[in-house]
């Protein structure tokens, strides 16, 4: 995890972190995976739909 206050002070930081994850075949396995189990598709959509609706009910 990258600090945020280091990464202000730092941008490279996460040009290094990105190019560490590309570079390791394991640790880029993991993450795709864990972000797949977390990803839901038509998030903005749903979101959108959502919004609308609120506004909607609102008037």
């Amino acid at each position: 995890m990258i600090d945020e206050n280091q990464l202000e002070k730092h941008p490279d930081i996460l040009l290094d972190e990105v190019i560490n994850i590309l570079s390791d075949d394991t640790r880029r396995k993991q993450m795709s995976r864990l972000f797949y189990e977390f990803a839901k598709p038509n998030a903005a959509r749903d979101m959108a739909t959502l919004i609308v609706s609120a506004v909607k009910s609102s008037l």
